[in-house]
């Protein structure tokens, strides 16, 4: 049956398909590649977001000279969270930053368990343990400074009994609250790039000052820090074969 032109333009034109072969002139399935490319996008999105977490203990000494003592970490600084100790990438942080060229911390957890050891269980000797995010180095910080930290709105504070089981306070805090500002998200001062560290941070102070002061004597105290940070990786990586 012949088709008039009308006819003829009603039926669906079929598209070619263009078949790959091999060196040999076999045909190749659909999707073989048939020349390597120069770079390999892998299945990642453009950001991702994810929860990193550095624990670290200690046995922090107060003594009677000063009645105080404390520590501090970075939690926007993935890259190097203990600045005290240097070189403290958050356990899958390298990971990560084979991926992505930079990074920020939207949000950071913080739990310390404390406990006075028995050697130093003597009456005179207990202490207050304070945790406290502070957007500003905590580094010169004296006696009064982490005395005044309880007064802080978003800090926690307990006292060290003598006793056998260790306290726990447990706080946790997102950059955008601190600096009270949604610029944490644009400005690049809060980002920095996996091989450094940011020009803007804030941190986690932990501070314990005696009970009485001055103490009756030296004495130490057994902590244990549970830093977590939500970190943003972005900048996504072309890697090359």
């Amino acid at each position: 049956m012949q088709l008039n032109r009308k006819q003829r333009k009603q039926v669906p034109k079929q598209k070619r398909s263009a078949q790959k072969v091999d060196q040999d002139g076999n045909i190749l399935p659909p999707g073989v590649m048939t020349k390597i490319p120069k770079s390999i996008n892998l299945v990642f999105p453009d950001k991702m977001t994810v929860r990193l977490k550095y624990t670290a203990s200690t046995l922090i000494n107060i003594p009677v000279a000063t009645g105080y003592n404390f520590l501090y970490y970075t939690p926007t600084s993935a890259y190097d969270v203990d600045p005290t100790v240097g070189s403290t990438a958050m356990p899958g942080f390298s990971e990560m930053a084979t991926f992505y060229s930079t990074y920020r911390v939207v949000k950071s957890g913080l739990k310390v368990d404390a406990i006075l050891p028995s050697t130093d269980g003597i009456p005179g000797n207990s202490c207050i343990m304070v945790i406290v995010p502070l957007n500003a180095s905590p580094t010169a910080s004296t006696y009064l400074n982490v005395v005044g930290w309880r007064g802080n709105t978003y800090s926690q504070s307990r006292l060290l009994p003598i006793t056998a089981n260790p306290v726990r306070l447990a706080a946790s805090m997102t950059t955008e609250k601190i600096y009270g500002s949604r610029a944490i998200y644009y400005d690049d001062n809060f980002a920095s790039p996996v091989t450094t560290v940011p020009n803007n941070n804030w941190y986690w102070g932990i501070g314990f000052t005696s009970d009485a002061l001055p103490p009756l004597a030296t004495f130490d105290v057994s902590v244990y820090v549970q830093v977590d940070a939500d970190v943003e990786f972005f900048a996504r990586k072309r890697l090359n074969a």
